[in-house]
């Protein structure tokens, strides 16, 4: 059968009213090979527009047939599908919505911008607010464009917090100045009193276990609104927004407090030091604090002065497991039980942390918490990501075995990571690729190979011959001589690039990374 014929059978059996129809749809929908599809897109087309006209469902959150049969197509990056999506996008509910303005920000199509932006001019009129922030993070222009022209929109429930959030990502970026300070200074005091107002109904009963355990998404919904609208009150600060700051620094909950204690010292209010020891040291906190206090170069401040990475390692465990789905259950004591240093596969000085944590049924786990780089600064929350764990019981082993075992898996993980190909790319019996942690270039016969951390440069330069000239990348070693070079036409520049900065931007020295320079024609 073709893949045709597939699809239209599976968007038939969606359109029956017995579930168990719908379901056996969804799983043909997602057996279909990718192969197969990409040669009908036009059929691809005509699944947006049939979507559109939406289904039965039985209320039930994952019998919405419009949201699959959207989330297979928007597997396709081609330009009818993307025509069609931008025709039929206001026929579907919001969480299609969402997926599809998350699909056109990351579509490369230049209309995409300007499709997404005629999205919200209507959005914008709706009472149900639409905002996948993250999608539209990535495209900052779209954002300032959509915030500038509709700032009266904090005037509007519904929208007014996806103003302010976006708001408030153009100005931590420099993307805009203080947008409509008269506006600003006359709702965002109240609209703060009233985010204030919803989150300390949770202020009584406060504790971590309660945040992470039970009230989870409308909690952090609620504190995310009230940091927002504290953020802001520091960029349009008037001098009566001290008493917000004061008051907000006593809060229970350890990232309010935290956050607006930094304000306090920032702008040189008074401020409780026992409660910037409580922020410093809480398991939730301790990363945030020193890394605020960093940043305002007032980390002396920090009332930490030795082992700061137990506090730290502490914070990285803890969050770390609460993004775990299969732990169930809540930390209450973490605790540092040995440090191995060593070396990243980079050669560069690394800290591991073995970790004993104990929830609530007694039994204590064994972790592993790092890699601290401990290059420019022994005591430092620079790290890379390696935190993980088996949820073996600790007493199965001795600390020695434990580091043991550590090492060994280090080796075999290390050996594994060497194999992995993050990019490739070429024609013929040329090609580029990036295997483990080296440039490779193989011309023929010929293999060209640098590892990534001693490269100096990659350039895009025009390199002629005798009867010819071609652009090509020239790579650069740290003696600042070339080491080799190949045809520009090989690789798509920019994901090329953009795996290069991906995997050096952590080196202490990474390479220079040449921008596409569009009058090459690379």
């Amino acid at each position: 059968m073709s893949v045709e014929s597939k699809l239209e059978k599976i968007v038939k059996k969606l359109r029956q009213d017995e579930v168990d129809v719908r379901h056996d749809a969804m799983v043909m929908l997602q057996d279909l090979k990718e192969d197969d599809v990409e040669a009908a897109i036009d059929k691809l087309v005509w699944v947006v527009k049939e979507a559109a006209k939406g289904f039965p469902t039985s209320g039930e959150p994952w019998d919405v047939p419009e949201y699959h049969l959207m989330q297979f197509v928007c597997q396709y990056y081609v330009p009818p599908v993307t025509e069609a999506i931008s025709q039929h996008f206001h026929s579907f509910p919001p969480m299609v919505k969402e997926m599809l303005i998350e699909y056109m920000c990351e579509s490369p199509d230049d209309r995409a911008e300007l499709f997404v932006y005629q999205w919200y001019e209507k959005l914008l009129e709706e009472d149900t607010a639409i905002y996948p922030l993250g999608s539209l993070y990535s495209q900052p222009q779209l954002l300032k464009r959509i915030v500038t022209n509709h700032m009266n929109k904090i005037e509007h429930p519904e929208w007014k917090h996806f103003i302010y959030a976006s708001l408030l990502f153009l100005l931590d970026n420099d993307a805009v100045d203080r947008l409509s300070p008269g506006l600003i200074h006359e709702r965002l005091p109240a609209d703060y009193e009233e985010a204030k107002a919803k989150f300390k109904e949770y202020e009584e009963s406060y504790s971590t276990k309660f945040v992470y355990r039970f009230w989870k998404g409308d909690y952090f919904d609620r504190r995310a609104e009230l940091i927002t609208c504290m953020a802001l009150l520091d960029y349009y600060f008037k001098p009566e927004y001290e008493a917000i700051f004061t008051e907000a620094s006593s809060f229970k909950d350890p990232v309010v407090q935290g956050r607006a204690l930094t304000l306090c010292m920032q702008k040189g209010f008074h401020y409780d030091s026992s409660a910037l020891e409580h922020c410093a040291t809480h398991l939730e906190t301790s990363v945030l604090m020193y890394e605020e206090l960093l940043e305002q170069r007032k980390d002396h401040l920090f009332p930490v002065k030795s082992k700061k990475q137990h506090y730290f390692a502490r914070t990285i465990l803890f969050k770390f497991l609460m993004e775990q789905e299969e732990y169930e259950d809540f930390p209450v004591s973490m605790t540092v039980k040995e440090e191995v240093n060593t070396e990243n596969i980079y050669g560069q000085p690394v800290r591991y942390y073995l970790m004993g944590f104990t929830g609530e049924n007694h039994e204590e786990y064994a972790a592993w918490v790092g890699a601290f780089s401990t290059e420019n600064n022994d005591d430092s929350s620079d790290m890379w990501e390696g935190t993980y764990t088996d949820f073996e019981p600790f007493a199965k082993r001795t600390v020695p075995q434990h580091v043991d075992r550590f090492f060994k898996d280090r080796e075999h993980a290390i050996a594994e990571s060497e194999q992995e190909v993050h990019y490739e790319d070429g024609a013929g019996s040329k090609r580029v690729a990036i295997i483990g942690t080296s440039l490779v270039y193989e011309n023929g016969k010929t293999e060209h190979k640098v590892r990534l951390h001693e490269v100096l440069s990659i350039t895009v330069e025009r390199k002629r011959s005798l009867f010819m000239s071609a652009i090509h990348i020239v790579v650069t070693g740290k003696d600042n001589k070339e080491l080799f070079s190949f045809p520009a036409k090989l690789v798509d520049y920019d994901e090329f690039a953009g795996a290069m900065l991906t995997l050096t931007n952590h080196l202490n020295d990474p390479p220079v990374v040449e921008e596409l320079v569009t009058s090459y024609g690379v």
